[in-house]
């Protein structure tokens, strides 16, 4: 059998959000690229709610750069949605439970205030087809949500019709690094990039390049609900999420775990949702699924990018956490440009902000 080489300019390893923007990105400023995948069912984009949040309910603040992100992110969606002829964007109105006259008097000096562009008027539940329990009041947030499984897989597609996408686990011993070139050899054949750009959520820790950066992965489950009342297209926030689905379910979450770290669903953790939707829905809730997925949270709730510091031709874009959906698009521009144009990158978010801390790297 003959041995073939293919050859691009970027190698994108990793199909999640991170992936996937990216090399969106690649594709519509016509770079050439190539993916590699190896499906990871279980990884958290597969199994992540989408919800694009500009508020943070504790505090009642503004989520860290919303006004960016929430600008860029629809114009992105919209033309991702077109360019591939599958719909997974949808405005949404968050309905967040004010449990207290405290909760309502802060949410209406806020609305007139510094979140003005996303707050809008408390509402009482009659005013929305909601199976709540108890009568209560309802703030609304102008917010967002991506199918994020009906993205992933449609851009899957796309990148296979163009022959832009390698299915196939990758050990990093495959890795072959030299001058201005990465190799990556396969069984029997390799590819040979320019450049290359690990995009790969929860996997990172493991990568010998950018294992020093401060990962600290969070478990999530979600749940898949069937309520038969639960007729209207908002998402419910009661302290746990809700949000409705095209196929008539319902995805509610999440948990937060940090000491196990396996993909492997609990009861008690499906028990504490349950408790949580039979206290605020009506009527019979069913479950139909229980899924749990390691987010790539980080230490100081910022993403990763950047380029090595020694290994000059491999990139990082990583760490997005709970907030892909919302930090994907836009950072994603952000990394291509550092790649391919040298040009600037958030200082927040660049990986050059823990080497002070570190002075030395492990690579191998």
């Amino acid at each position: 059998m003959a041995h073939i080489q293919m050859n691009t300019d970027v190698i994108v390893v990793g199909q999640g959000m991170a992936g996937t923007c990216l090399s969106y990105q690649f594709s519509r400023n016509n770079i050439d690229f190539m993916v590699i995948d190896n499906s990871h069912v279980r990884s958290s984009s597969m199994v992540a709610a989408g919800l694009i949040n500009p508020v943070v309910f504790k505090r009642l603040t503004k989520s860290w750069m919303a006004d960016e992100l929430m600008s860029y992110l629809h114009t992105f969606y919209l033309e991702f949605e077109a360019s591939i002829g599958t719909s997974f964007y949808d405005r949404k109105l968050i309905l967040r439970v004010l449990n207290s006259a405290e909760e309502i008097n802060r949410w209406d000096s806020k609305r007139s205030g510094s979140l003005k562009d996303y707050l809008g008027e408390i509402c009482d539940e009659s005013e929305f087809e909601l199976p709540l329990n108890k009568s209560a009041n309802l703030g609304v947030v102008k917010a967002g949500a991506i199918d994020v499984p009906a993205m992933l897989a449609a851009w899957k597609n796309r990148l296979k019709e163009a022959g832009n996408i390698i299915e196939n686990n990758l050990d990093y011993s495959m890795i072959e690094y030299g001058e201005n070139k990465v190799k990556i050899q396969f069984k029997s054949d390799s590819l040979v990039g320019k450049k290359i750009v690990f995009c790969e959520g929860a996997l990172g820790v493991n990568n010998p390049l950018f294992s020093w950066l401060p990962f600290n992965l969070s478990k999530g489950d979600i749940l898949t609900l069937r309520n038969d009342k639960y007729l209207g297209g908002e998402v419910l926030n009661n302290g746990k999420f809700f949000l409705p689905q095209s196929d008539g379910t319902i995805k509610m979450g999440s948990t937060y775990e940090w000491d196990d770290l396996s993909y492997e669903t609990k009861k008690e953790r499906r028990e504490e949702l349950q408790e949580k939707a039979k206290e605020t829905l009506s009527g019979d809730t069913i479950l139909i699924k229980h899924e749990a997925g390691i987010r790539p949270t980080v230490k100081d709730r910022r993403p990763f990018l950047g380029r090595h510091p020694i290994q000059k031709n491999a990139y990082i874009f990583n760490g997005l956490g709970t907030k892909g959906a919302m930090l994907a698009p836009c950072f994603s521009e952000q990394i291509l440009n550092f790649v391919m144009n040298e040009g600037s990158l958030d200082q927040e978010v660049d990986i050059k902000r823990f080497i002070g801390e570190l002075g030395t790297f492990v690579v191998s």
